[in-house]
């Protein structure tokens, strides 16, 4: 949050606002209850019944979340979100991400990302994590195997044990896209296998390069995996996998983010 533009009393506004928000989010029943009427507007009684809570602590909370203006009360007696009460929960799914994964963000950052991205990052709640490495690519040559309509890979490095399978995935009339540093260095390839650069007869093959890639990213139709850069601004390719729709649209989104700032590589 920028605050350079704010003076002393304004500042101590917004800081006091935010502070009453957030301590009305705090309460695990308040959370719980906001979370559910999210889903869609639900009487008194309902909700007590359907949270296990009793119909007075229901009331209790409702009312705090009223006064907060992140819920209200219609005249038939339901209960429902406000919008404030919807863009508050919109953007509690990005501290859910960051709080579920706490350990990984301790030593790795997404600070890296695009703006749009960052402010995002809740869209990929849903991911599975992967601490082991090895699980990772296991992951990725599944991932080309299965793959129908395209493989776009985001990377600063080109798994050798991924080549024949991508040569096979092209050869199958996939599309097939590459995001690589300037200076990677391309490993050696067998003579039953042409470099990833060559054209083939039958799959889409394009290109490109950034400076530098600061967030892996392989996707098929069906799946894809993001890792994120350590502090230190290496790669360790542990992260994230997902075939959870809202997920795959965000790295599909930034994966074309990159493509649009990228420049082509042209085929030898």
């Amino acid at each position: 949050m920028n605050m350079s533009y704010w003076g002393g009393a304004a500042l101590h506004g917004i800081m006091e606002r935010l502070s009453k928000l957030l301590f009305e989010l705090s309460n695990e029943n308040r959370l719980s209850i906001i979370v559910e009427l999210n889903k869609g507007a639900m009487k008194l009684t309902a909700r007590s019944r359907k949270l296990e809570f009793t119909v007075q602590e229901t009331s209790r909370h409702l009312s705090r979340l009223s006064g907060a203006s992140l819920v209200m009360k219609y005249v038939d007696g339901s209960y429902h979100i406000t919008p404030l009460g919807k863009q508050t929960i919109d953007h509690l799914s990005g501290l859910e991400f960051l709080a579920n994964h706490s350990g990984y963000f301790k030593t790795h950052t997404p600070s890296l990302l695009p703006r749009e991205f960052a402010s995002r990052i809740g869209d990929l709640v849903k991911c599975g994590f992967s601490d082991n490495v090895m699980q990772s690519f296991g992951t990725v040559e599944s991932m080309i195997k299965a793959a129908e309509e395209y493989i776009w890979i985001a990377s600063d490095y080109v798994l050798s044990s991924t080549l024949p399978l991508l040569e096979d995935a092209v050869g199958r009339g996939l599309e097939f896209r590459t995001n690589l540093p300037e200076n990677l260095l391309l490993p050696a390839f067998t003579e039953s296998h042409e470099p990833p650069f060559s054209s083939h007869e039958h799959g889409c093959m394009e290109h490109r390069t950034l400076k530098k890639i600061d967030t892996i990213l392989v996707l098929s139709e069906k799946d894809a995996v993001v890792t994120f850069s350590t502090i230190e601004g290496k790669m360790d390719y542990l992260g994230f996998e997902t075939m959870d729709e809202l997920s795959h649209t965000w790295c599909k989104d930034l994966f074309r983010c990159y493509w649009e700032t990228a420049v082509p590589i042209l085929a030898p």
